[in-house]
């Protein structure tokens, strides 16, 4: 993501701010990103930094599959013409999930140097 928003927004100076992975967040834009908002990752992304705050104050939390429903939700939002089958773990979920952001960034980040 921060190699994203380096290419995609050149004009700030990357070396001095040290911006909190919410607010990077916030600097993204799903029109830059993805073609059709369907595809639009990021407020799948800001939940899954919701979640990553509250286990940070409590280390006991343990994510249920109830949890990460909107990741789940953007899942079967990519899997057109075949329903995209939840895994039945958390953790598989979450793999899943940030593979296929990492790649839609890659994707984007390759289109731009073309």
């Amino acid at each position: 993501m921060d190699e994203y928003l380096k290419t995609t927004l050149p004009q700030f100076d990357w070396e001095k701010p040290r911006l909190s992975f919410g607010q990077r967040i916030n600097l993204l834009r799903w029109e830059v990103l993805v073609c059709e908002q369907k595809y639009d990752p990021i407020p799948a992304i800001k939940h899954m930094n919701t979640l990553r705050n509250k286990i940070s104050h409590r280390l006991e939390m343990k994510l249920d599959m109830e949890a990460l429903l909107p990741l789940a939700d953007y899942m079967q939002k990519l899997s057109c013409p075949r329903p995209y089958e939840v895994p039945a773990q958390p953790k598989e979920l979450l793999e899943t999930f940030v593979g296929t952001c990492c790649a839609t960034f890659a994707s984007h980040l390759s289109f731009q140097h073309r």
